[in-house]
């Protein structure tokens, strides 16, 4: 690598910075209820609005205004996000003042799991339950590591244990779907794995439907696993593979094929029928059933009525106390906190690695606008040091980096090739 090529990999990590600075300008925005939110482009706000029929919120910077959509600069599923909410999908909007702030960053750091002594399995009486919480984009945030980490503690306590995997997520990487997949089929073979579902979209309803047992909190939705590349949806031989390999999840979790085609592909018709005495339920790869799940142009999305009344589901519990006895369980009992504690330290360092490489990749935007000026030693010393921060978080967060694009044997050339440079400069 070259000084010329280094400049372009380097222009190419700073992409990711691509931002734009807002000015103060007034603003004023009409809700659906009629009211009008009055405030500043920069103001920090927590906005409400619908999304696949949920009301979701998040808080945030409002970034843009425009006539049709407005844009928020915020956390979203415990992940930092630029979202586009068109204006129609509006519910409310309130200015989040920094007292506020701060009261719910205590709030969040009261409630952190903390670590404690487990007691060990045979002071419990009989198999319990390991929760772990499934939150934020699957291949970044939710990872097989982790579900493969609560299997190996459920072994410890011994055989029978019941694992729920607490999903709400909007999607992610569906290459991570097939290590996902293998962890969760090998641990139900000595354990009863359950997700309970507030969201599953795209990979995070593949994730679900390895499970043979499915819950949805009241609001939950899932669904809609169409697969991109560059966001354009997967066609041709790719399309085909997913299609073939997400039904045959959904077959040996006890459901129909037809179903993840339905989520997959958008031309895919589905609709059945219900023998309410039995409650047997016939698919059919068009509408003639009584009942439509998914018309032409569609992408399935379950809510959690639909996913109960069509055998997708196997219940709806909002508490986990309704979820226990759903499960036919005498009372919830958690063995331990296990499976909470190592998400939120997974989470933590995710979060630390996204504010850190945020931080590195500024630097060396700076560093690469100011290169004409100062002892170019120092700079190439900066930008040296930068990489190489960057180079270690893909041995600690190789998800978080793969998600940029960082490749670590394109940093590791970049890194050789700026030693060359400050060796040749120092002879």
């Amino acid at each position: 690598m070259n000084q010329r090529h280094l400049q372009i990999y380097i222009g190419a990590l700073l992409v990711a910075l691509l931002t734009s600075v807002a000015s103060a300008q007034n603003v004023q925005i009409r809700l659906s209820d009629g009211s009008t939110w009055r405030g500043e482009i920069g103001q920090n706000i927590e906005v409400t609005y619908m999304e696949r029929g949920v009301e979701r919120s998040m808080r945030g910077t409002l970034q843009t205004v425009k006539n049709l959509y407005i844009i928020v600069d915020g956390k979203l599923d415990l992940q930092q996000q630029r979202k586009v909410i068109p204006r129609g999908d509006l519910r409310s909007i309130k200015t989040v003042t920094e007292e506020a702030r701060d009261r719910d960053s205590r709030e969040r750091e009261s409630t952190r799991p903390r670590d404690r002594q487990q007691q060990p399995a045979e002071d419990y009486d009989g198999p319990g339950v390991i929760v772990l919480p499934l939150t934020g984009p699957v291949g970044v945030n939710i990872r097989h590591q982790e579900i493969e980490a609560v299997g190996k503690k459920a072994d410890e306590l011994g055989p029978g244990q019941t694992i729920i995997l607490d999903i709400q997520t909007g999607g992610g990487l569906v290459t991570e779907m097939e290590q996902i997949a293998r962890v969760i089929q090998d641990i139900k073979r000595r354990h009863r794995v359950i997700a309970w579902i507030r969201e599953a979209i795209s990979a995070g309803c593949a994730t679900a439907i390895q499970c043979e047992e499915i819950y949805f909190r009241t609001m939950g939705t899932a669904g809609s696993m169409t697969a991109f590349a560059g966001g354009v949806a997967w066609q041709g031989a790719e399309l085909q593979m997913w299609m073939r390999r997400a039904g045959e999840w959904m077959q040996e979790g006890g459901r129909d094929p037809r179903i993840a085609h339905a989520m997959i592909h958008a031309p895919v018709e589905l609709s059945y029928d219900k023998n309410y005495e039995t409650g047997e339920v016939t698919f059919y790869s068009d509408l003639r059933g009584e009942y439509i799940l998914s018309r032409a142009g569609d992408n399935l999305t379950f809510t959690s009525d639909q996913a109960v009344h069509s055998g997708f589901a196997n219940g709806i519990a909002d508490t986990k106390e309704e979820l226990a006895e759903l499960l036919d369980m005498p009372k919830w009992h958690e063995v331990t906190d296990y499976g909470r504690r190592i998400h939120a330290e997974y989470i933590q360092l995710v979060e630390r690695a996204e504010a850190d490489l945020d931080i590195r990749l500024q630097r060396l935007q700076l560093q690469y606008e100011g290169s004409g000026t100062g002892d170019q030693r120092v700079v190439l010393q900066l930008r040296l040091q930068n990489l190489r921060a960057i180079r270690r978080w893909c041995d600690r967060a190789p998800n978080v980096t793969q998600a940029r694009n960082l490749s670590p044997e394109a940093l590791d050339e970049a890194i050789r090739e700026l030693e060359r440079q400050i060796r040749r400069m120092q002879q």
